[in-house]
């Protein structure tokens, strides 16, 4: 554990990523269709906190492996991530996923 903790210390201390523009196309993409496809639905609206929340992961994710700048990878894994958890919120009663 001591080994680990000094790796987020060092981390937080020394590592600030930027979200570069490849990153940041995607991002964008993925937000602008989920609100598109959840705008008139009587589900849970997406609001720029879930583009905010897309943007702190892109930057933890970059961190973890001390970059400085947040890669397409980095974007995709967060894309990923969004869309497994928003199966529940989204997903009818068979199960179909309109994420």
């Amino acid at each position: 554990y001591p080994l680990l903790r000094r790796y987020i210390a060092y981390a937080k201390q020394y590592c600030f990523p930027k979200l570069g523009q490849e990153a940041s196309a995607m991002i964008q993409k993925f937000y602008l269709e989920l609100r598109q496809r959840h705008h008139t639905s009587d589900g849970t609206p997406i609001t720029t906190r879930q583009l905010e929340s897309l943007l702190r992961l892109c930057e933890a994710r970059a961190r973890c492996e001390l970059r400085d700048t947040v890669t397409a990878a980095d974007a995709q894994d967060v894309i990923d991530i969004m869309r497994e958890s928003l199966v529940d919120v989204y997903s009818d009663e068979t199960g179909h996923i309109d994420v």
